[in-house]
C-alpha cells in the first residue's frame, strides 16, 4: 500500500522494464498502428541511418506508465504525467525511470521524473572482452554519445537479448532469446536520457 506519509520531498522511487525485444517493438507497432519503418524493420532503419531498429517513443513512455500503475496496485490513481523524449531505445535496451517527489499536497504528489536507457556493448574479465553485444557489433554509439559510456562491476546475473540472424543482416530473418549472464565481469554499457517530465498521483490514504 502506497501512502502519502510515506513520499516526502526529495524520496525516489524507481522503475526498471525490459531488456526490450525486437518481437515487443514490432508488437507494439501493430498494436498502435505506428508501424514506421524504422520501428518494424532493421532494413529500413539502416537506410535511414539510424544501424537497426529503434523503439517507439510511446513504447517506453508506456512501460513507465505501466510501473507506476503497478507500483500504485490500487492504493490511487495516476492523475497526470507527460514528458519530453530525449533518446533513442535499442533492442537490448533496459529502461529506469526515477519519479522524485517534488511537492505533497494532502494525499496529492507531484514528481519530476526522467528514464534512461541502458545499452550493453561488452563484458571484460581480466582487461579481455568476453561478451559482445549488439549495440557495440553494429556500432550504435555515435561520436556525440561517447561521453555517455560508463562501466559497473556485474554483481547481479545481467539479461540480455541474444539475436542471431540468418544472413544478411539487416534484411535476413532473426531469433531472438533473453538470456542471463551470470558470470560477472566489468560491464561497458551507453547510460543515455530517453525521456524526462512530470507526474501527479492521488492516493487513497
Amino acid at each position: 500500500m502506497v501512502k502519502a506519509s510515506d513520499l516526502t520531498v526529495g524520496k525516489k522511487v524507481e522503475f526498471a522494464h525490459g531488456p526490450i525485444t525486437r518481437a515487443e517493438i514490432y508488437a507494439y507497432g501493430k498494436a498502435s498502428k505506428d508501424e514506421n519503418g524504422i520501428h518494424m524493420t532493421d532494413d529500413f532503419a539502416v537506410q535511414m541511418g539510424l544501424g537497426a531498429v529503434i523503439a517507439h517513443g510511446m513504447l517506453s513512455y508506456g512501460t513507465t506508465i505501466a510501473e507506476v500503475d503497478n507500483w500504485l496496485a490500487g492504493s490511487g490513481k495516476l492523475a497526470a504525467i507527460d514528458c519530453e523524449m530525449r533518446g533513442m531505445v535499442r533492442p537490448g535496451d533496459v529502461v529506469y525511470s526515477t519519479f522524485t517527489v517534488k511537492e505533497v499536497s494532502g494525499k496529492k504528489i507531484k514528481f519530476t521524473w526522467e528514464q534512461y536507457s541502458k545499452c550493453p556493448l561488452t563484458i571484460s574479465k581480466g582487461g579481455n572482452v568476453v561478451v559482445t553485444f549488439e549495440g557495440e557489433e553494429r556500432k550504435w554509439v555515435a561520436e556525440k554519445d561517447k561521453p555517455l559510456i560508463k562501466t559497473e562491476e556485474l554483481k547481479a546475473p545481467l539479461k540480455w537479448v541474444k539475436t542471431t540472424w540468418d544472413p544478411p543482416f539487416p534484411a535476413g530473418k532473426y531469433q531472438e532469446a533473453v538470456e542471463t549472464w551470470n558470470d560477472g565481469g566489468e560491464l561497458k554499457f551507453l547510460w543515455r536520457l530517453s525521456l524526462q517530465g512530470n507526474a501527479e498521483i492521488e492516493l487513497k490514504e
